[in-house]
């Protein structure tokens, strides 16, 4: 009150200044103007000088009195007011909980929020019959008074809003004071479903639960395909899966499935069609097992002719099968081509025996790095390519540093696979000049990013590119990828080349429906690739993602149909788990799991589903 006293004053005394100060200014001048014109008239102007002198003096006195004395009693007023205040405090078992409910507000206003909580709490305690509501909005203003205070616990204030919560279920304010405070405790699965309760009752509290499902909801997982669907029904999905932050949530779920899949480990899964398309076109050329494949034409008379059959039509998971029986003259490669296609379905154990039966050295190494696990063990490979490579007179070196480099940068090592791209005599080969361009490209975009080498980089690669003698699918298609990923509009006329070319693969589908122009459209090619390989992750985790997206934050729009739908596309991503690296996106499948059961819960809650 003082200092609203003090500026009060120097408002005043400045308008006073100011208004003497024109008085003064105004006599001055007229009185200056006539001692000009004649000295006869000066007593005259004297004394009208004075007059207006003392004129303007009393005008500001009596400014100065009526702001004074409206200044005082309006401070008057507050000590009353304050007295009142206090008055009430003292004989809270007077009042009825309405009156003690808008005493509480009045303390909380005045930032007395120890009063506000204690006032709050003696509504609490009256239990009066009918006013259930009223008690309800004391427990969140309790709350909310605590917050305020600073000296409470997370589960104190959750406490508040879940006892508001039971005298009023559908008090959307006490949802969203408890998804924060359950995102402070750690409870974040409880905090999602506190946000979908909360927006699901007011649809004005979208924006701000959204920003609490940034504590909550993380999805960090470098393939940022849905920023690139430009929709507005969304957005808001978009916004939620790509920008916040669920990690505890993650941690959990990763946590329960590994413990749940190690009964898992050794046995057969899906083969992943995009493994086997980076061998047959992204890294070898010289392999004669690839070779065996894209030149096999005629009737299948063997086993092992019947498994070269198989992979060209993509019925991968029934490969290894088939190429065992060989017993003639093509055992060894068959035994090869199992070995290779066990290593894809997740047996590697099986990929080991079958490897040791192999005599072609050169293929043995090449299956050798893609079932390496980690950087140590594909090193230790490149140990011994040099010796093989001393020895052997063919044309496979290229290969092993090819396959060797693609696999490091797999697992995150690019510098790594830089060096081997560097070593003599092996870059000249056309897929290495393409992951060594991309990898340039790459390390353009690290850190202090220098815009004119970034250029230059991509201008390398698209001039290559456009070179080659033969126009194949894969080098078009990564410079359709490098164009998407700086937003050139080209990368859709390249992809749709990549197409013509390669119509039936799903690697380029699904590459396809991260640069549609809508979610119907990405939809549609998502629909294409899953019809190829029912199993592929990210097409499983993009199309639930498109479909939640679809339903929006209404509750009322959620179905167990449609939770069975996504649930479906989320069973089917997980089917190709084998470590985090073949499956890049394992934890935005947890968190999008997440979500949803989170929605499941929340519509339950309401009697929806």
């Amino acid at each position: 009150m003082n200092s609203a006293n003090s500026d009060g004053g120097l408002r005043i005394n400045f308008t006073r200044t100011k208004f003497v100060a024109l008085r003064f200014k105004t006599v001055f001048f007229g009185f200056s103007e006539q001692m000009s014109s004649s000295s006869s008239d000066n007593a005259t102007w004297l004394r009208r000088a004075a007059l207006v002198g003392v004129a303007g003096v009393a005008s500001a006195g009596v400014l100065y009195y009526i702001l004074n004395r409206g200044r005082t009693a309006g401070s008057k007023k507050a000590a009353d007011g304050g007295k009142a205040l206090k008055a009430d405090l003292n004989s809270l078992h007077k009042l009825s909980v309405q009156q003690l409910k808008e005493l509480g507000n009045k303390c909380f206003s005045t930032k007395d929020y120890d009063d506000a909580i204690k006032v709050f709490s003696a509504a609490i305690e009256r239990k009066e019959k009918g006013a259930e509501s009223l008690i309800a909005i004391c427990y969140q203003n309790r709350a909310a008074s605590k917050e305020k205070a600073g000296s409470y616990t997370a589960e104190e204030i959750i406490e508040d809003c879940s006892n508001a919560l039971k005298f009023n279920p559908s008090y959307a304010k006490a949802y969203f004071r408890r998804a924060r405070y359950n995102e402070k405790a750690k409870n974040y699965q409880e905090g999602l479903v506190d946000v979908f309760c909360a927006v699901h009752l007011d649809e004005k509290l979208e924006q701000q639960g959204a920003q609490v499902m940034m504590a909550l909801v993380c999805f960090t997982c470098h393939y940022m395909f849905l920023k690139r669907i430009r929709t507005a029904n969304v957005k808001f999905f978009i916004y939620l899966f790509f920008n916040f932050q669920m990690e505890e949530i993650e941690k959990s779920r990763r946590k329960e499935w590994t413990e749940s899949h190690k009964n898992k480990q050794g046995q057969r899964m899906p083969i992943r069609h995009e493994k086997v398309y980076a061998w047959l076109w992204k890294t070898v050329v010289n392999d004669a097992l690839r070779n065996d494949i894209l030149n096999f034409s005629g009737t299948p008379d063997s086993d092992y002719k019947k498994a070269l059959q198989l992979v060209r039509e993509k019925q991968f998971d029934a490969v290894c099968d088939v190429a065992e029986r060989e017993e003639g003259d093509d055992r060894m490669p068959a035994l090869l081509l199992a070995a290779r296609f066990y290593g894809y379905a997740n047996q590697p154990n099986k990929a080991e025996k079958q490897k040791e039966l192999v005599k072609w050295r050169a293929s043995k190494h090449l299956v050798l790095i893609e079932l390496a696990r980690n950087k140590e063990k594909i090193l230790e490979s490149v140990v011994s390519l040099a010796y093989l490579a001393a020895i052997s007179s063919d044309l496979y070196n290229a290969d092993f540093y090819a396959i060797t480099a693609f696999r490091l940068v797999m697992y995150g090592e690019a510098h790594e696979a830089m060096k081997i791209l560097q070593t003599t005599g092996v870059s000249e080969m056309p897929n290495l000049k393409l992951l060594r361009y991309t990898l340039e490209i790459l390390a353009n975009t690290d850190g202090n990013m220098v815009y004119s080498d970034l250029h230059n980089s991509i201008v390398q690669l698209e001039q290559f590119v456009l070179s080659l003698p033969n126009k194949t699918a894969y080098p078009i298609s990564l410079l359709a990828k490098i164009y998407a990923t700086f937003g050139n509009p080209e990368a859709i006329k390249y992809y749709d080349d990549v197409l013509k070319l390669e119509p039936n693969e799903s690697v380029h589908l699904f590459d396809r429906s991260c640069i549609a122009n809508n979610a119907e459209e990405s939809l549609v090619y998502l629909e294409k690739c899953l019809a190829l390989e029912p199993n592929h992750a990210e097409a499983n985790l993009m199309c639930a993602s498109l479909k939640m997206n679809e339903i929006g934050n209404k509750l009322t729009d959620f179905t167990r149909a449609k939770y069975d739908e996504m649930s479906a596309y989320m069973d089917r991503a997980e089917q190709t788990f084998e470590d985090t690296i073949d499956f890049p996106i394992v934890h935005g499948v947890f968190r999008l799991r997440a979500i949803l059961d989170a929605k499941l819960e929340a519509a339950s809650l309401f009697g929806i589903i």
